[in-house]
């Protein structure tokens, strides 16, 4: 199965308005609830929130992204998973089920036995849902992903929103994040085509299993060092700086992880198309990198500059102390898009055996750093997720060179036009904040200036990212 550009471009598109529109409207419902709730109740929920994170890892087992891998993936194949899939949700949750005592106490918070195991649910309409997204991204419907996550997000948005203005507390996050996961699941039952099979193979579960187990472990450490971060804050600090962490985090994750998801969940399936033409996915990754450095660079750059009139306009001053996160968090995920397409790359060529290695010895590298950070202060927590994401840069295109033929070299010089436009555009918009005005007005004339600058340098400068963008989407225009 091949796919067109416009293809390639289109598929991009829905899913990058998929990611933004449902992280969008999320975000904004989180700002409502931010004001009307404490810190010290989001980061109860954030705690809780680990598990839950790990467990969905542990569910997917890598199996969803085996299915899109393989060219061949039949209906049996789907419905093998799903099946496998739904078991381990139930596996995971009693496991959850019992432990929730042991966690509640270990924090000293007696509320999260029974917080933990009603939000635990969810982990069956993930099951059912991990099953449909890998349906979406073999195909390349992700019209259909944006239709469902949207009308999701704005129902359980306004759940949440409504239950924490009537008083609910804590259960308002947690009743919105229920309705978030099941009302996903029934939208997407009602408009993807794919149901299961009464059947199940066993070796089509051992032929996927063979290529998914090295997924998984892969991303079940990456969720637990992510999320681990989070444990020991709310271990040895307090639950209101675990929500800073978090809140300081979510703001630069929100442009980077739907920027990398959106070009990760498209470009996965089209390289596995490609898997044979080692070439044209040197040439692919190259394009990856460029086009995502456009977008992902200016707008991080852009937050971390106008980070204190933001926080204090959008969630009051009781949330300054998450300012540092924020942008700290800006310059560790400046490093993520050019990690992205590398991994992506060698996952789709069938090399999940070197994906497997490269994070076994990145983890051994957080951890030291890790291991240093936590004794000092939560800063430096943050500060060293920027340490390693920096030098995992050249882990993880390494291997890439023998691979494909794509070097660390080849990196810097795809980013570097991007990274100086940026740079410059930030460097406008920090001048305007000792402008003697409200943190609304200095806050509304950063983002124009900055677009503005931006957009000039890039047509100024004939930045080649920028021109082929433009070019491929007026000659779409045109046909």
């Amino acid at each position: 199965m091949e796919f067109s550009k416009h293809k390639i471009l289109h598929s991009f598109v829905w899913k990058l308005s998929e990611r933004f529109s449902v992280q969008g409207i999320s975000f904004i419902v989180s700002i409502c609830l931010a004001r009307l709730l404490r810190p010290s109740e989001y980061g109860e929920i954030a705690l809780i929130m680990v598990f839950i994170n790990i467990a969905n890892v542990i569910i997917d087992g890598g199996l969803n992204t085996a299915l899109i891998q393989k060219k061949d993936a039949n209906k049996t194949d789907f419905s093998t998973i799903f099946y496998a899939t739904m078991v381990a949700s139930l596996f995971i949750y009693v496991i959850l089920f019992l432990s929730a005592p042991a966690i509640a106490s270990f924090y000293s918070q007696p509320s999260l036995d029974y917080v933990i195991k009603v939000v635990g649910t969810c982990l069956f309409a993930y099951a059912f849902n991990s099953i449909q997204r890998a349906y979406i991204s073999k195909h390349m419907l992700f019209k259909n992903l944006f239709l469902s996550s949207l009308l999701s997000t704005i129902i359980a948005g306004a759940i949440g929103i409504v239950l924490a203005y009537r008083g609910y507390g804590i259960w308002a996050l947690v009743y919105h994040y229920i309705a978030s996961g099941y009302i996903m699941a029934l939208v997407m039952f009602a408009t993807v085509k794919w149901r299961p099979d009464l059947s199940f193979s066993l070796a089509s579960f051992k032929t996927l299993f063979d290529y998914g187990w090295k997924i998984f472990l892969s991303n079940f450490m990456i969720s637990l060092f992510v999320n681990i971060r989070s444990l020991i804050i709310g271990k040895f600090y307090t639950p209101a700086y675990l929500a800073y962490f978090e809140r300081g985090k979510q703001m630069p994750t929100l442009i980077m992880e739907n920027i990398n998801t959106s070009t990760q969940t498209v470009l996965f399936p089209v390289f596995s198309a490609q898997q044979s033409n080692l070439q044209q996915i040197r040439n692919m990754v190259s394009r990856s990198i460029k086009t995502s450095s456009l977008v992902i660079f200016p707008l991080l750059v852009g937050l971390f500059v106008t980070a204190k009139p933001l926080i204090i306009t959008m969630l009051t001053e009781k949330w300054l102390t998450a300012v540092p996160f924020v942008q700290i968090f800006c310059i560790a995920y400046l490093f993520m898009p050019l990690q992205i397409a590398n991994l992506e790359a060698m996952k789709a060529i069938g090399r999940s055996d070197i994906f497997l290695k490269l994070e076994m010895i990145k983890k051994v590298l957080e951890v030291s750093i890790l291991v240093i950070s936590v004794f000092i202060n939560v800063y430096a927590i943050a500060i060293g997720v920027a340490i390693y994401n920096f030098l995992c840069i050249f882990i993880n295109t390494y291997p890439n060179k023998k691979l494909i033929g794509y070097t660390t070299r080849q990196l810097w010089t795809d980013i570097y036009p991007p990274l100086l436009a940026s740079a410059a555009m930030g460097g406008l918009v920090f001048f305007l904040t000792y402008l003697p005005w409200s943190n609304l007005a200095i806050l509304s004339l950063q983002v124009i200036t900055g677009i503005i600058s931006y957009l000039a340098i890039c047509v100024m400068f004939k930045l080649e990212s920028f021109t082929y963008i433009r070019e491929t989407i007026l000659k779409k225009r045109d046909k």
